[in-house]
């Protein structure tokens, strides 16, 4: 089967257009939630509603009041009831909930990161599209079993994932999936022009997300102890990580702990910044991720966001960020674990501003060039229609 090439990403500013079917995102986790994703299910479904594909979201939650407060939407996202009990991975709840989705006057596709709704939609012969953020090694025997009957169903129309790593992770274990998978870097919303950063006598520095093992928290501790200079904010973090690191860092003033904020609040917060930092470990722990470690194949929401932004970025060289970033071009990278490196990185950075400036500038660049949300739903969008006409 052909597809559209991820290089679509790279074209011309996409359009609204008619499509052939509706889309249906089944989520099997609550939204609005603390997590990042569900924030791209929401601003993916945002963003298919704005290239002009009918979108419903079914998900556990609240109504669309909340949507628009905790996400700020620009474009609403109609929500369908979810079954009055929602029991995520039990394959009847998913049944439902692929039911929910099935056509009527159009012709749907359902849309999904969940492996129990790809193989309820599979057994219901529905056509989908699945989303996957983990490769199979990740997820319990029970799970991957659901998995790869899901990905060896000839109604699975197109299987995304975020980084290349990842597809020729899936692609080494299923090699019959070649030809359906789509490569899709995470977004950024796309909004005004940042304003300039503060450039007051402290160098304001900031992270947003979340604050598990090898996200950077141990980063930057020590940087803000070795930076009296600067000012750091952490913005994000679940009440127990949050309780974990205040004990830790409640000898270090110029270290802020904000907690979490809704996620429509972000922007202007990172507007406050004058440095952004993603600090990732060699080994990176998150929720629910069998051990596994996501260094390998993650495409962190919070890179896109600063690049979207403007703000000069110091990442870790990871091999997977390079997919998106280029040192000196768009940020700097620093070896994970090297907090020397890091900490020139930022007298650098603190002693040039025209750098800063330039690594912002080109930055937020490549986010109009490349990879706003909306940018990512058209290619997805292409790549469904036409996987629709040679099945």
């Amino acid at each position: 089967m052909m597809m559209a090439d991820p290089s679509a990403f790279k074209t011309a500013a996409p359009r609204p257009q008619q499509w052939d079917f509706d889309l249906v995102y089944i989520h099997a986790g609550p939204i609005p939630a603390e997590f990042a994703n569900a924030v791209q299910v929401v601003r993916m479904c945002e963003a298919f509603q704005a290239m002009g594909c009918d979108t419903s979201l079914l998900a556990p939650g609240d109504v669309n009041a909340c949507l628009m407060r905790e996400y700020g939407l620009k474009v609403p996202v109609r929500r369908l009831k979810a079954p009055p009990v929602w029991l995520p991975g039990r394959a009847v709840v998913s049944i439902l909930a692929a039911a929910a989705a099935r056509p009527h006057r159009r012709s749907r596709v359902i849309f999904t990161r969940s492996g129990p709704v790809a193989r309820a939609a599979a057994l219901l012969r529905q056509p989908f599209v699945l989303e996957m953020h983990l490769p199979l090694a990740a997820h319990s025997p029970k799970m991957a079993a659901i998995l790869r009957h899901a990905l060896r169903s000839p109604h699975l129309l197109l299987l995304v994932v975020i980084t290349q790593t990842l597809k020729q992770d899936y692609l080494a274990v299923e090699p019959g999936l070649e030809g359906r998978v789509l490569v899709a870097h995470d977004g950024a919303q796309v909004r005004s022009a940042p304003p300039p950063p503060p450039g007051g006598s402290r160098l304001q520095i900031g992270y947003t997300g979340q604050l598990f093992e090898g996200k950077g928290m141990e980063t930057i501790n020590a940087l803000a102890r070795r930076c009296g200079w600067a000012d750091f904010h952490v913005v994000g973090g679940t009440d127990s990580t949050l309780a974990a690191w205040r004990k830790a860092t409640r000898d270090c003033p110029n270290l802020v702990l904000h907690g979490a904020i809704p996620h429509g609040q972000v922007a202007e917060r990172l507007d406050g910044f004058d440095i952004v930092l993603a600090p990732y470990r060699s080994v990176v722990r998150g929720s629910g991720v069998g051990g596994q470690n996501l260094a390998n194949w993650m495409s962190p929401l919070k890179l896109f966001e600063y690049m979207e932004r403007a703000r000069p970025i110091i990442a870790s060289d990871l091999p997977v960020l390079r997919e998106v970033l280029e040192d000196g071009k768009n940020c700097l990278l620093c070896p994970p674990e090297d907090i020397s490196a890091w900490e020139a990185a930022l007298e650098r950075l603190r002693d040039d501003s025209a750098l800063r400036l330039s690594l912002g500038e080109q930055a937020r660049n490549d986010i109009l060039a490349g990879y706003s949300w909306e940018r990512r739903a058209a290619s997805i969008l292409d790549a469904v229609a036409l996987a629709r006409r040679h099945a």
